[in-house]
């Protein structure tokens, strides 16, 4: 890298000093990173990615890389497991009030949908 480019970036990165926060459910908090994780980037990096495709902005010159596809895809099958794992906890929160057990359709359709999911990893790894 030449000592143009790398001051170039430095003065892009300081542009950007704009910090804007917002609040969460602990799951959703966990699911983001998970997702980011999968990328191989930060939560933050993650996040400011996401926001800039839904506003529909150019890419910033500091953010300007290909996200990896098999990450990406990764990140979906991450994001299916917190939905998974979503609806075993809202059965489970149910069933506690109720003191009666889950219904047996809602346990097999969860039980269904890990086994896709199972062999969508699989295929993934392959």
């Amino acid at each position: 890298m030449t000592g143009a480019t790398s001051s170039m970036s430095r003065s892009e990165k300081r542009k950007a000093s704009e910090i804007l926060a917002f609040r969460m459910r602990p799951d959703e908090a966990e699911a983001l990173r998970a997702a980011a994780r999968a990328q191989g980037v930060g939560p933050t990096t993650f996040a400011r990615r996401a926001a800039f495709e839904a506003a529909n902005l150019p890419t910033p010159v500091y953010e300007a890389k290909a996200p990896d596809p098999r990450k990406t895809e990764v990140a979906k099958l991450i994001g299916e497991i917190n939905r998974i794992g979503s609806n075993i906890n809202q059965l489970a929160r149910v069933a506690n009030s109720t003191k009666q057990p889950p219904a047996v359709k809602a346990i097999n359709t969860l039980f269904a949908e890990l086994r896709a999911l199972r062999l969508d990893i699989l295929r993934e790894q392959s």
